[in-house]
């Protein structure tokens, strides 16, 4: 194998593939990238049975070739190449990296031992990048970091054919829903499903849009997964999903690509969980607020709520003025802290109603998560709908929950049972 390469070509597709390399891998040759060249292209895989990552960029090719070296050692030297082209080259056991006067050898390693990586599923629509990210970024702050429970640590995708697809995590105590908008279906054929055989030879579906659409198994991926994806995929313009069904018409694999990059990974096997029985509650208290003032004022009242404590929301009103719509004035008081220890308190003014004709009960929240989920709605309004029973999940998003349309965004969260 030889070639010759933009350094920062290679430094940028050799970085990101390193970004999926196991931290623990169980045998040695996962450890490792492969790199491989032919008809002018070099493309950079890393694979560790659950997930791969392909880079592809031009090259130079002077000689086809596939060699296997260590990963984290690669990635390390490419970052210090100096600007330029950089020529790589495979000479009996080791591979050389010359870019100006520096040169780096590495060993190679057996690349007979290394796993066929798996075939990339078939396109089943295109989604613009941005807003991807967006969802995914909204979305994880729900997902649990207890691998135990693999459904729980997972981001949840359901396919809808009338309706943009939704991305869901949740802990158990917080669900996060967000609509990925400008989805745009590849599936021409709703009766069209091909069969697709692996390298051991086993078979494997295609997502038709039977199987898809017609009460489909939603797909599980665990939460770092996508959250790599939407650090290192954001500016690829638009990214295009696969998926592949096992012979259960259940999803095995999904690869998301764009620009030279391409992702595939397995998904778990998770039971789905019910967001309906969960979700669909009356919260007649709805309390109108500016998010960025909200975030803050959690933020800074939550210097003093030790691990575990929560913070308090209380509510007063003044029905002699209201917004214009008939929703009366009034604030919000944030409190954090009990009897002689260290306190913090703050007061917003908000638009409050309640279906009750009363004031709102005052609720309380975990600081971290209601100050994630602030975080996840962005600037502009939070309504915080409840109700007065504490296990009943409270509602935010940025659109009264009352309109026609589906909130782009919701986050539920559990109150916590205290009182002020």
């Amino acid at each position: 194998m030889k070639f010759v390469i933009d350094t920062a070509a290679f430094a940028n597709a050799v970085g990101w593939a390193s970004r999926f390399l196991p931290a623990r891998p169980p045998v040695p040759v996962l450890a490792g990238i492969r790199l491989r060249a032919d008809d002018g292209r070099l493309t950079v895989t890393t694979f560790d049975y659950e997930v791969c990552a392909h880079a592809e960029t031009d090259a130079d090719v002077g000689q086809d070739g596939t060699v296997l070296v260590s990963g984290r050692l690669l990635a390390e030297i490419a970052r210090r190449l100096t600007a330029g082209t950089c020529e790589v080259s495979c000479e009996g056991a080791t591979v050389w990296l010359r870019a100006g006067r520096a040169a780096f050898s590495l060993l190679t390693m057996p690349v007979e031992d290394y796993p066929s990586p798996p075939p990339e599923p078939p396109a089943i629509g295109q989604i613009d990048a941005a807003v991807l990210t967006h969802v995914i970024g909204q979305t994880v702050v729900a997902a649990s970091h207890d691998t135990t429970v693999p459904a729980l640590c997972s981001i949840r995708i359901d396919l809808r054919p009338d309706n943009p697809p939704a991305l869901s995590a949740t802990d158990r105590y917080r669900v996060a829903l967000g609509a990925v908008h400008g989805w745009q279906p590849a599936i021409a054929n709703p009766d069209d499903t091909a069969v697709h055989h692996a390298d051991d030879g086993s078979g494997s579906r295609t997502a038709s849009a039977t199987g898809l659409y017609a009460g489909a198994e939603p797909v599980f991926v665990y939460w770092s997964t996508m959250a790599e994806i939407a650090k290192t995929m954001t500016g690829d313009g638009h990214l295009t999903l696969g998926l592949t069904l096992n012979d259960d018409s259940k999803p095995q694999l999904l690869s998301i690509r764009g620009a030279g990059r391409t992702l595939i990974t397995r998904t778990l096997d998770g039971a789905a969980l019910d967001y309906a029985k969960l979700l669909d509650k009356p919260r007649p208290h709805r309390v109108r607020v500016d998010t960025t003032a909200f975030l803050n004022a959690v933020r800074n009242v939550a210097v003093v709520a030790e691990r575990n404590t929560p913070i308090h929301l209380t509510f007063t009103t003044t029905p002699q003025q209201d917004d214009g719509d008939g929703d009366p004035a009034g604030e919000m008081t944030l409190q954090a802290g009990y009897g002689d220890e260290a306190t913090g308190r703050d007061t917003l003014p908000a638009l409050i109603q309640s279906d009750t004709g009363g004031v709102p009960p005052g609720i309380a929240f975990n600081p971290d998560f209601l100050a994630a989920a602030l975080g996840a709605l962005g600037p502009g309004i939070t309504y915080l709908c409840f109700a007065d029973k504490p296990a009943v999940a409270a509602l935010l998003c940025g659109a009264a929950p009352d309109d026609a349309a589906e909130p782009a965004y919701r986050h539920y969260l559990m109150p916590i049972r205290a009182t002020c």
